[in-house]
């Protein structure tokens, strides 16, 4: 596995992450136009990526069209809040103004769920994904391997019961969603 931000891990991503309800409701602003929808998720997916080159770990496949895993650590309130403000103009430039309250208000909805079950110093698994073409043949596992492992002998079921539960609450029933994905 290797470090990089190409154009070909982007495409990955955004081909296997693109009906990912959390996806979905961020790029609804697009409505039928799948071109700029599929570009606006690439330029997402890029700052994603270059946050967790900074603030915690990217691993890119050896061939990088084959997908990645961005992990973030937790950090100081004050660099927090000078990111935060920094994305909050990113997003809205780039998902427009519907996709970033969405953003935001799915945040907001999981944050203190997060917060209850996980310790704040834990790594943040922000975004796996793998090219449609080679799914299954567990790369995703290999790819956030390392971190998961560290993070299981803390918190085993309190993770995924915590993210299952907590998706599954926020997108049943919700408007963030076309209703023929609810």
């Amino acid at each position: 596995m290797t470090r990089l931000n190409s154009p070909d891990t982007l495409k990955a991503l955004v081909d296997s992450l693109r009906f990912d309800p959390f996806y979905v409701a961020i790029s609804q602003d697009f409505g039928g136009d799948e071109v700029r929808r599929r570009e606006a998720l690439a330029r997402y997916f890029d700052c994603s990526m270059s946050e967790g080159e900074r603030r915690g770990r990217l691993v890119v496949w050896a061939d990088p069209s084959v997908g990645a895993a961005v992990w973030l650590l937790p950090a100081a309130s004050s660099v927090s809040d000078a990111e935060s403000d920094a994305k909050a103009a990113f997003l809205t430039e780039v998902l427009g103004a519907n996709g970033a309250e969405n953003y935001h208000r799915i945040i907001a909805f999981m944050r203190p769920r997060a917060l209850a079950g996980i310790d704040q110093s834990a790594w943040y698994l922000s975004i796996v994904g793998v090219a449609p073409a080679a799914q299954g043949r567990g790369i995703g596992a290999r790819l956030i391997e390392p971190r998961s492992q560290k993070l299981m002998k803390l918190a085993p079921t309190a993770i995924s019961k915590l993210l299952i539960s907590a998706t599954r609450a926020f997108t049943s029933g919700s408007d963030f969603l076309p209703s023929h994905l609810t």
